[in-house]
């Protein structure tokens, strides 16, 4: 109910016209505003304060790097808490490779050296079987089929194909969160996807893991100990039944002051087709409820190179 007074003696008809029109107005508005609240939902139960965290992260090595992003809720209760957790994660991944192929070159045809390898260098094979050539001949040889991939050792041919190949997955994962003492799991399991794309396409892949999408089931562990005011040990795993990918990761932190946390740490990874190791050591930054991590250390890659690695996290609790 709306009530306007207001005093009207002395006004012309048509002031009081328009005071009655804005007075009824104002009621009809204060109404609906009302009947808006009163049908609007109730969010205060979707409210994430401490029940939400998300991390965001990137990789790079001397031929690869990665990109990923993780939420996860708690939606019966407070992070700190033990109970049922949602896990989302994300990631896209590129990295390079080199695919070699020893061909008898001089003993295929015209169509096969073509269709092998894009080149037909017919003298050089003519030169061979006249006569062998010196180490000095083979070396000039090369650097003038090195532009093509090849390379000559008097006999077969080399071929080396660069590749890229560009993955991406997302998960789902259900999970529970339960503490005894000082340590604390984690544990998911969920449906998940990976598409996979090797570019220009490897036959040599075919029976491994080639282009296209694969599904299955992916499951994370992560457990954290407290082993005294200033020390903690961490360990974490996951792993696709889609490709066999796997990684790990061991940390022990020292935390010196609230805001710092450093030390050493362990990671290997890989799946149905290649197995890489890292050793190196991490920095935390710590202020409020954001965390910043940087990690550096030395990589055994997929292809028996060493190379360094570096990484950057941000996760953020709400």
């Amino acid at each position: 109910m709306c009530m306007c007074c207001v005093s009207v003696w002395r006004l012309p008809a048509t002031a009081l016209f328009a005071l009655s029109c804005a007075g009824v107005l104002a009621c009809a508005g204060g109404a609906h505003a009302e009947d808006e609240r009163s049908i609007l939902p109730d969010l205060s139960a979707f409210d994430l304060a401490g029940r939400a965290d998300i991390s965001s992260g990137f990789d790079a090595s001397s031929r690869s790097w990665s990109a990923y992003s993780t939420a996860i809720l708690s939606p019966l209760g407070p992070l700190h808490q033990d109970g049922l957790r949602l896990k989302l994660t994300g990631s896209y991944s590129a990295w390079s490779y080199d695919a070699k192929r020893t061909l008898p070159y001089c003993m295929m045809s015209k169509a096969e050296r073509e269709q092998a390898t894009g080149t037909n260098f017919a003298q050089l094979c003519d030169e061979n079987a006249d006569r062998a050539l010196s180490e000095e001949e083979k070396a000039a040889i090369n650097r003038s089929i090195k532009p093509y991939g090849l390379q000559f050792d008097g006999e077969n041919m080399v071929s080396t194909t660069p590749h890229e190949v560009q993955r991406y997955d997302a998960a789902i994962m259900p999970g529970h969160q339960s503490s005894w003492g000082a340590v604390v799991v984690k544990a998911y399991l969920g449906p998940a996807m990976e598409q996979r794309t090797v570019l220009p396409a490897d036959p040599l892949k075919a029976s491994g893991l080639p282009s296209g999408i694969s599904w299955g089931a992916r499951g994370n562990i992560e457990t954290w100990m407290r082993l005294s005011d200033a020390f903690w040990i961490s360990a974490d795993g996951s792993y696709f039944t889609g490709t066999d990918r796997y990684s790990s990761m061991l940390r022990l932190g020292y935390q010196p002051f609230d805001w710092l946390t450093l030390g050493p740490e362990l990671t290997a990874l890989g799946d149905r087709e290649d197995d890489s190791a890292r050793a190196g050591g991490f920095l935390r930054l710590t202020l409020g409820k954001t965390e910043a991590t940087l990690s550096a250390g030395m990589s055994a890659e997929y292809d028996g190179t060493t190379a360094a690695y570096g990484s950057a996290a941000i996760y953020t609790r709400f």
